[in-house]
This record gives C-alpha cells, sequence and structure tokens, in this order.
C-alpha cells in the first residue's frame, strides 16, 4: 500500500531581505512559506515546525494538515501523520488523499477495520482513483477476503491498466490461490510494462516452472538474476507448495513510461 504525496504551487511571500536577514513573521501564509523553503532545503524538522507555527495562526487548512502528515510519516512519526490526517479530514471530509494515507498507516498497525472504512470511503469519494481500491485490495487479500480483493484489483486495473504494482500484487495473490496460468498473465504484465521488475521474472519463471514450461522458465529466471543477482539462490521450486502455503507478497519496483498495450487480462 502506497501514501499519496503531491507537489504544491509555492506562495510568493518573501520572507528575506537583500541582506539575507530574516524579516518579521506574523501569517500562516508567511509562516507556510517557511515550512516549503524547509521542505526544498531537505530540512524536514524545520518544515513540520514551519507547519506546526502555521496551523496555530489558522487550524482550519486541510492542506497544511495533510503535508504535515506527508512530514510527519517520513520521519517516521506515524500517530502524528495518523492524527495530522485526521485534522486535514476534520476540515475537509471529501479529502480523499487523506484517507488513503491514512488508512495505509492504520492498516500497516493492524487497525484493519478502520482502515477498510478508510479506503471504501475514498473510493466512494474518488471512484476514478485506482489507488484507493489497489491498497483495499492488499488488505482484503491480508483479511482473506479473496473475491473481494480479486474484485478490487480487477477495478484498479481497469482504471489504470499501467501500474505495475497492481498487476504484481494480483500475480502474487493467483499465485497463493494456485492459479498458475492467470498469475503468469499478470506477471507477464507487470515485465512488459516494467522490464527492469526483478521480482516480477522472478515469479513468472516460478510459473513457467508449475506449468510445465522449463527452457521458458530458466531464460526467464536468468533475466531476473541479470537484474538482481542476489535473487540466484531463489532458483523456483519444481514443486509447487501444498494448499495453505501460500507466498508472501512484496513492493515491486516502481515504472514510468509504460509501453501501450491492446490486450485485455483474463
Amino acid at each position: 500500500m502506497k501514501s499519496l504525496h503531491f507537489s504544491r504551487c509555492f506562495a510568493a511571500v518573501l520572507l528575506f531581505a537583500a541582506c539575507g536577514c530574516a524579516e518579521r513573521i506574523d501569517s500562516f501564509e508567511e509562516y507556510l512559506e517557511v515550512a516549503w523553503r524547509h521542505e526544498r532545503e531537505g530540512d524536514q524538522q524545520g518544515a513540520i515546525s514551519g507547519y506546526r507555527q502555521a496551523l496555530q495562526l489558522d487550524a482550519a487548512q486541510p492542506v497544511a494538515w495533510y503535508d504535515l502528515g506527508v512530514l510527519y510519516e517520513a520521519t517516521g512519526q506515524t500517530e502524528l501523520a495518523i492524527d495530522a490526517w485526521t485534522q486535514a479530514l476534520t476540515h475537509d471530509p471529501s479529502y480523499s488523499q487523506a484517507l488513503v494515507n491514512r488508512g495505509n498507516l492504520l492498516a500497516q498497525h493492524n487497525r484493519r477495520e478502520l482502515a477498510l472504512a478508510d479506503f471504501s470511503r475514498a473510493i466512494e469519494l474518488a471512484p476514478t482513483d485506482f489507488a484507493p481500491r489497489r491498497n483495499r485490495a492488499d488488505l482484503h487479500r491480508d483479511l482473506g477476503n479473496f473475491p473481494e480483493a480479486l474484485n478490487d484489483f480487477a477495478e484498479a486495473l481497469l482504471i489504470n491498466p499501467r501500474d505495475v504494482e497492481t498487476w504484481f500484487e494480483r500475480g502474487m495473490l493467483r499465485m497463493e490461490l494456485r492459479d498458475w496460468e492467470r498469475a503468469r498473465w499478470d506477471f507477464e504484465q507487470a515485465t512488459a510494462l516494467n522490464p527492469e521488475n526483478s521480482l516480477a521474472w522472478l515469479n513468472l519463471s516460478q510459473m513457467l516452472t508449475w506449468l510445465g514450461h522449463v527452457d521458458e522458465a530458466e531464460k526467464t529466471f536468468r533475466r531476473a538474476v541479470e537484474l538482481d543477482p542476489q535473487l540466484a539462490n531463489q532458483r523456483p521450486q519444481t514443486f509447487p507448495p501444498r494448499p495453505g502455503e501460500g507466498a508472501k507478497s512484496a513492493d515491486p519496483v516502481a515504472a514510468t513510461g509504460f509501453p501501450q498495450r491492446t490486450d485485455q487480462a483474463p
């Protein structure tokens, strides 16, 4: 599950005189510009301080709460991040991005029913956004709700058929469900969209092995090892696992610049 981080437009607020000395700061906008400047300089703690000072002057600013939450998450302060996104939602209940991010952290801390509610609400608010559907699919899988997970993965891919992670994660679920042929399809889509995704090549090699395509599996495995030599000791198993021995999901490499495809998933 991925949090959503978005760039912002910078306000044209002059904070420093020509001599480089700071001018007096006494408004929300000026403290916000201080926070943005610290972010540009990579000073996360300084940015957090700027946001907090700005919000002391005007707490009814959902975007500022959202951005503060992103910084809290980046610095490992997860409870403060959850609180910040809750504040953003208090002032703007339709803030779907805050719902997705809060849901991700709630899921990571095993507050899964609350996370499920956040993802479901985000889907209602932004039905054309694939991210909450993909994240809800991951959560349904973790909860053992496999039909619901497959449905959400399918819906996410209808919205954005170019997202490598969705293809990869659905392939992992289908592999757990011992649906080798459809899992093969998903990993093929992931490798077509991002040929540098070593994990997708490795799992595709495993599916080809269990489907009896030994030569093709060996070529695919070699491709995975070329991309990541550390995978050399993870040669595909000759025999599939017994029922109940599902594979564990892992985050794939993000991809950009995907080729156009015209085929459809089964």
